[in-house]
């Protein structure tokens, strides 16, 4: 904690070099370049203020570079203020709005989370996965609808999409859409496994006995697998 709060304050206070960290400083700044005069002599060379401040980029590089360790530490509060000062000083550096979602939706701001990823697919319309991140932000927030759609959006440009796939089988479920989900989940995962995933969709919905056929077809396809065994001897010791 405190080498964090030594990297959120070398952002805040330390400098007025770049206003975000004393992290790559060109060497150039680090040199005074006022002559030293000789001692006892005068100079009558005009005296040169020394550069206080760093170029935007240098400002946001920096920035970007401490919220990154912020943000891999789990600080999701002082990485989106660091990337917003980053966004400031330089706004083509990188995509700020697709991490800033995320930083957002982690943070519990829904609505800014919902105004930057519209933002990021704007930029990156035909990117698919940025597309499947919006439709999990979608599912989470109960848009159901909403997200079945934007999953099929992401299927129907790339059929091959795993986790867009798994997505659907999920929002399918939470819809009590059980057969659908299925027939989502099977292509990935293969149908003993898609059995079982959808009988653990089940018992957390409270449908037991629903959840204990889906189960058993999952070991009647594949005795081995041990999720199917291990949710059935649950079931039955609850009932």
């Amino acid at each position: 904690m405190r080498r964090v709060k030594r990297l959120v304050l070398a952002c805040s206070v330390l400098v007025a070099l770049n206003g975000c960290s004393l992290l790559n400083i060109p060497d150039k700044l680090a040199k005074s370049p006022l002559p030293i005069p000789a001692a006892g002599k005068k100079t009558n060379q005009p005296v040169k203020k020394v550069a206080t401040e760093l170029p935007p980029e240098h400002k946001a590089q920096a920035c970007i570079t401490t919220a990154e360790a912020l943000e891999v530490q789990g600080h999701d509060q002082e990485a989106t203020l660091l990337y917003e000062r980053a966004r400031a000083a330089d706004p083509n550096a990188i995509d700020y709005a697709r991490r800033l979602a995320a930083l957002y939706d982690r943070l519990g701001n829904m609505a800014r989370a919902e105004q930057e990823f519209q933002e990021a697919l704007q930029t990156s319309p035909q990117d698919m996965d940025l597309l499947n991140d919006y439709g999990y932000f979608q599912m989470r927030r109960g848009e159901l609808a909403a997200a079945e759609s934007t999953f099929r959006d992401v299927l129907s440009e790339s059929s091959a999409h795993e986790q867009a796939r798994i997505n659907l089988a999920l929002t399918l479920a939470k819809q009590a859409r059980w057969q659908e989900s299925f027939e989502t989940f099977a292509p990935a995962v293969g149908a003993a496994a898609a059995h079982s995933n959808v009988g653990v969709l089940m018992a957390k919905a409270g449908h037991y006995q629903d959840a204990e056929r889906a189960f058993q077809q999952a070991l009647t396809l594949d005795p081995a697998l041990p999720q199917p065994r291990a949710f059935l001897d649950k079931l039955h010791s609850i009932r």
